[in-house]
């Protein structure tokens, strides 16, 4: 569960304990509730929610379907930023670290293809987001080196290049 100002991330742990996630504290007692299942939990919602919004007439997301994006997002990208580098590399899997990959790679190759991302290089806020996390992430080393062994770059280069200049 999460509340907060822009700015904030609270989040209610199973244990009962409100910690503030934009915090060392807090982020690392995210990342010792439990065993870290984070991303796997949530960004298969964020597959369902895209590929539901995919199969509308019009192709978007309802504006409860952003927020939910965003808050994976920013959760993520709070966990990345603020716990202890020790710590993330300890508690968090390379499996989950692999599954958060494979879906910001999966969600570039869709942005790449996006019109309004090609002819003015603009993003949605839940969209930006995905950007957002992975300057944090790979100031991590499992992150930063499975990005090169899977082909980040590559598709982040894709992801640039499709827009085109003004």
């Amino acid at each position: 569960k999460m509340s907060g100002e822009p700015d904030s991330c609270k989040c209610l742990l199973p244990n009962g304990l409100n910690v503030e996630l934009r915090t060392r504290t807090g982020s690392d007692a995210f990342l010792r509730a439990g065993p870290f299942v984070f991303f796997t939990k949530n960004l298969e919602q964020c597959n369902q929610i895209r590929q539901r919004s995919r199969a509308r007439l019009t192709g978007r997301l309802t504006t409860v379907e952003k927020n939910q994006l965003l808050a994976t997002y920013f959760i993520a990208e709070s966990l990345a930023r603020f716990s202890s580098d020790d710590l993330f590399a300890e508690k968090v899997p390379r499996e989950e670290i692999e599954f958060w990959l494979d879906h910001i790679m999966a969600e570039l190759k869709e942005l790449t293809k996006d019109a309004r991302w090609r002819r003015r290089g603009v993003l949605e806020q839940h969209d930006a987001f995905i950007l957002y996390q992975c300057i944090e992430m790979f100031r991590h080393h499992t992150p930063a080196m499975m990005a090169f062994s899977k082909g980040f770059f590559k598709v982040l280069s894709e992801f640039v290049a499709a827009r085109k200049a003004p």
